[in-house]
């Protein structure tokens, strides 16, 4: 299992965990933030963030994107997706349970296009097989590569 730029790690899910004293009831609340293995999800693919609490008895989730609220995103479970540059950024979540209160630390997304075009037959050069497998390799958190290979005749 390695670690990508973003510190999240690539082949199992992001999990953070934080706590604090004085929860509802004088118990202690902890958060831990569930996320996707990779922090350079594909554009158009889905995220799922994830916060799940011990010692709360009535948590408030509100979600924050760059520091700032995210209107409507008041569940344990944020929904991201289809992924897009405009969801880049830093998120977070804070829960509140009573008077006690947790933000966890911030998990940076950011969307990269992972399509690429093989557009001439050449050996080598713009467009060529050798220069898509060199931009892929080269691509930040990536697993694999896909081909779909065009019809004969279309290159």
């Amino acid at each position: 299992m390695g670690w990508n730029t973003f510190g999240a790690c690539c082949g199992a899910a992001l999990a953070l965990s934080l706590a604090c004293g004085g929860g509802a009831g004088g118990g202690t609340l902890q958060v831990t933030l569930k996320g996707p293995a990779s922090a350079l999800p594909a554009q158009g693919s889905r995220v799922v963030l994830q916060a799940v609490t011990q010692g709360a008895h009535s948590p408030a989730f509100q979600w924050i994107k760059d520091g700032q609220p995210i209107p409507g995103a008041n569940s344990a479970t944020l929904v991201l997706g289809p992924m897009a540059a405009a969801d880049a950024g830093s998120y977070r979540v804070k829960v509140t349970d009573g008077e006690a209160s947790l933000e966890t630390d911030p998990f940076d997304l950011q969307p990269v296009d992972r399509s690429w075009a093989v557009t001439s037959a050449a050996d080598d050069g713009p467009g060529t097989l050798r220069q898509i497998l060199a931009l892929a390799n080269a691509a930040p958190g990536q697993n694999g590569i896909e081909f779909a290979l065009p019809a004969p005749g279309l290159i």
